[in-house]
């Protein structure tokens, strides 16, 4: 036995705090079976890659999530459930190619099937029943061998996974509305700001405009298509005239000839999300990982005529200036004065001015309705704002007048 003091005195701070709000982590969600929970963080430039196919929208759009010199600190994926995911085995074109299909079922369990060519001229017929048998009868899937392809699908309501793939291609099916979704992923963990997914699709788009409105995040959504180059009217049925017209303020629309395989919109998050509110712009910023956007018809860079429709959208996009891209506008669909950074910053400056208030009421036993009382409740309010004032050249939530 240790030798013990005659007294030992442990005295423990009696104050409780609220937790603070983030406004710098952003999330990419995509219908996919990679993993189970429903979001899963990152916070190395690498450490995400052996969880997804290179072939994935995933993949593409963590690559431009950590595209930047200086990377979020943290990026979040989402799963966004599937009715049911096809893989198809490539063509075997020689001898000792080996595919595999692995699966991590809902009781944990996983299993492996791999299939060896051993002539090459193996059809996909062969390649795929004989990873279906493989495969068993895995807790919680409903495979099914479509005679060249294996589909799998959940037979309950539990998730399973699909952990390895080689040499498979893959479709999903999902009906899962964008408001299912965010709350299904929110319900989890609704730590993140920035939204970004991989459907493009304009219903899609104008459902998870739709709900970002409620919530004090941002969405951002770039597209591809020829369409949205057109000129604005109130009737246009484009996808960024459609978000001008609903008034969304809290959706960033950038026009990309890349967007559904390289999710630009990453890119410009990326750059955006390290910073501190307060402290910096999105537009004029130099692009990294992804060039200037291009007319998909013509395959030039943005004339000024599109440049100009997309300006009338409230849209942003990245242009050519001497060889290189550059981000410009960085506005909300809502309104042409209105930029994400302010946004942001208002968020902020909402969620400090919240927190410090709880914090004071939490930990005063009572706060007196007297001039005395109601100083203590200024004083938090006037610190707060003083603290995210800008001084001299300093950038900052507020100005000094």
């Amino acid at each position: 036995m240790s030798y013990q003091q005659i007294v030992t005195v442990n005295i423990s701070l009696d104050v409780t705090g609220v937790s603070r709000a983030t406004f710098g982590t952003p999330i990419f969600i995509a219908d996919h079976v990679w993993f189970k929970e429903k979001t899963r963080s990152y916070t190395t430039a690498t450490g995400w890659q052996g969880d997804f196919p290179t072939s994935s929208d995933v993949y593409a759009g963590m690559q431009a999530a950590f595209s930047q010199d200086i990377d979020p600190s943290t990026v979040k994926v989402g799963r966004r459930e599937v009715d049911s995911i096809t893989f198809t085995p490539d063509a075997a074109t020689s001898a000792g190619q080996e595919y595999t299909l692995q699966v991590l079922d809902t009781a944990d369990v996983t299993t492996t099937a791999t299939f060896v060519t051993t002539t090459g001229s193996e059809t996909a017929t062969t390649i795929a029943t004989a990873l279906f048998t493989a495969l068993g009868s895995p807790a919680g899937i409903t495979l099914t061998d479509n005679t060249g392809s294996v589909t799998l699908a959940k037979s309950g309501t539990a998730a399973y996974a699909v952990t390895d793939i080689n040499k498979l291609t893959y479709t999903t099916i999902t009906t899962q509305t964008a408001a299912n979704m965010m709350a299904d992923i929110t319900d989890e963990d609704d730590d993140f700001y920035f939204v970004a997914c991989n459907d493009h699709s304009a219903a899609f788009i104008e459902a998870l405009s739709n709900d970002i409105e409620s919530r004090t995040k941002q969405y951002w959504v770039s597209t591809q298509n020829q369409a949205d180059l057109g000129v604005y009217s109130e009737s246009a049925t484009d996808i960024p005239s459609v978000l001008k017209q609903n008034a969304r303020y809290r959706t960033s629309y950038w026009f990309h000839h890349e967007a559904d395989t390289k999710f630009p919109e990453m890119n410009y998050l990326a750059m955006f999300a390290p910073r501190d509110a307060g402290k910096y712009v999105i537009s004029g910023n130099l692009t990294k990982g992804i060039g200037a956007a291009k007319n998909p018809l013509t395959g030039n860079y943005l004339s000024d005529t599109d440049k100009t429709n997309l300006t009338n959208k409230n849209a942003s996009f990245t242009e050519n200036v001497g060889g290189i891209g550059i981000t410009r506008r960085g506005t909300v669909s809502g309104g042409a004065t209105f930029f994400v950074d302010i946004i942001r910053d208002r968020d902020f400056l909402e969620a400090r001015l919240t927190e410090n208030l709880q914090n004071l009421i939490i930990n005063q036993p009572k706060i007196i309705y007297t001039d005395a009382g109601i100083a203590l409740i200024d004083n938090v309010i006037s610190s707060t704002l003083d603290r995210y004032k800008a001084r001299g050249a300093t950038p900052n939530i507020l100005q000094e007048d």
